[in-house]
């Protein structure tokens, strides 16, 4: 008796796992393997991880480059802009003394 319930059990096994669609055959034959399922998928993950990480950093490393070179040029203009205005100071005050 138990060893027909085991022999249908086994068929009926048999039966279902060729029922299954090839994505279900795969997790099952990996179980079987003692392979972990997510492994590929978790390594093509942190893959993906990494590119955009490195993308993320190249961008944020430009834009510090460019706001650096921005403020440079903002300091240059307003030291040039004072400058100037010294210039105009002075000569406003030579006119007033002569």
């Amino acid at each position: 008796m138990f060893r027909q319930q085991l022999e249908s059990l086994g068929s009926d096994i048999v039966s279902q796992f060729r029922s299954t669609t090839e994505a279900q055959r795969r997790v099952v034959d990996a179980i079987l393997l003692n392979r972990n399922v997510f492994e590929n998928t978790l390594q093509h993950q942190s893959v993906l991880i990494r590119t955009v990480c490195e993308k993320i950093k190249g961008e944020i490393e430009s834009s510090h480059k460019a706001t650096r070179t921005e403020f440079r040029q903002i300091v240059v203009d307003s030291e040039a802009a004072n400058h100037n205005e010294h210039d105009k100071t002075r000569q406003e005050i030579r006119v007033e003394v002569e």
